[in-house]
């Protein structure tokens, strides 16, 4: 009965943003700590594969449950239940879960997820409600500065601050919603804080790979500190 409630109440089974395009456009290193909005899990799980370290947060607890869920999933080596667990309800669903498979199953890939799980941390609460004194490598945020009417400069302003020099940050617009005819994020530029510079080969890459999705155009911008 829990599990048919969790699922009705499912914003996102699974991503409809390229994962190659945020995990390279972020660059993701070794090395790197990432700060990551969670959704349906797909994007933290994809980062996590490259990154030293990976905290997901959701506002939705809902969400959140269902990647701690997939983790549990992941963690025992059930993997074709890890990639099947939700089943699509309708066909941009079935496109979305098609993709999402498609880049977890290159050789190997999920193994090595599932070795790094004990560095997935998992929070409920907005994205810039950090801990103090806490640094990130890298930041990905999808459309939440855009989506988020709540959103405004102080919230990238405390963002850059946990953010390392050098730092990259992920921010994305929907191409059917946004007013992106000139291939610009007008928000995200308006609010952004001044020590944030558009990083043009970054972006360039991971527009390409979002001009390959199947599902919807994104418009991702890659910023450095």
């Amino acid at each position: 009965m829990i599990f048919f409630v969790l699922m009705s109440l499912l914003r996102y089974r699974h991503t409809n943003e390229s994962l190659a395009a945020i995990v390279e456009g972020l660059d993701v290193q070794p090395s790197d700590a990432v700060l990551a909005v969670s959704a349906s899990g797909d994007q933290p799980f994809a980062i996590l594969e490259k990154a030293a370290k990976v905290v997901a947060v959701d506002e939705d607890i809902v969400q959140l449950n269902y990647t701690k869920i997939k983790a549990k999933i992941l963690e025992i080596g059930n993997y074709y239940k890890f990639l099947y667990f939700a089943e699509p309800g309708d066909e941009m669903e079935r496109v979305q879960l098609a993709q999402a498979v498609r880049y977890f199953r290159i050789d190997g890939r999920l193994r090595r997820i599932r070795l790094k799980l004990p560095n997935l941390d998992t929070r409920l609460g907005d994205i810039s409600s950090i801990e103090y004194g806490e640094k990130f490598d890298k930041m990905y945020l999808s459309d939440v500065p855009i989506a988020d009417l709540g959103w405004r400069q102080h919230h990238f302003e405390v963002l850059c601050t946990a953010l390392i020099q050098g730092g990259l940050m992920y921010v994305a617009g929907n191409a059917a919603i946004e007013d992106v005819r000139q291939n610009v994020l007008r928000i995200p530029r308006l609010i952004m804080p001044k020590c944030m510079v558009l990083d043009e080969r970054l972006t360039a890459v991971a527009r390409r790979h979002e001009t390959e999705s199947e599902i919807m155009r994104w418009i991702p911008e890659i910023y450095r500190k």
